[in-house]
């Protein structure tokens, strides 16, 4: 709860524009031009990230390319310390599932989808003549 406060606190300061949302110019400015502010509760949080692109990739879980205050919040409380041996062997599964989903997917366009295509033409072509 100490750190959840922190860091709305810091989302409210960075917001400057007071949307809800976060974007890259924005906490690329905060660290700017408070770097020893921003930077004293990342490092309170034994949060290590060595540039402002590197956290907000790190904190825009939905791609949108903005950070709201939850995930603002809930990444930089998921970031702090160092990372746990479970972290990476969940990490390296969660790698390893979406080699071997690529790698069908990859089989499927090669070999399949061809093939499939392939049937389709002709069987069209067939219905021309």
């Amino acid at each position: 709860a100490k750190y959840t406060k922190q860091l709305t606190s810091l989302f409210q300061k960075i917001d400057i524009e007071q949307s809800g949302q976060l974007s890259l110019d924005e906490i690329q400015d905060a660290m700017k031009a408070d770097p020893k502010g921003a930077r004293a509760v990342f490092d309170a949080m034994e949060i290590s990230v060595e540039s402002a692109w590197e956290l907000f990739i790190l904190l825009d879980t939905d791609g949108d390319r903005t950070v709201n205050l939850g995930e603002f919040v809930e990444g930089c409380l998921l970031l702090r310390g160092n990372a746990k041996a479970s972290d990476i062997r969940l990490l390296l599964h969660e790698s390893k599932s979406t080699c071997n989903k690529l790698a069908t997917l990859e089989k499927y366009f090669e070999h399949d989808f061809l093939i499939e295509i392939q049937e389709r033409l002709a069987s069209v072509l067939a219905k021309q003549n």
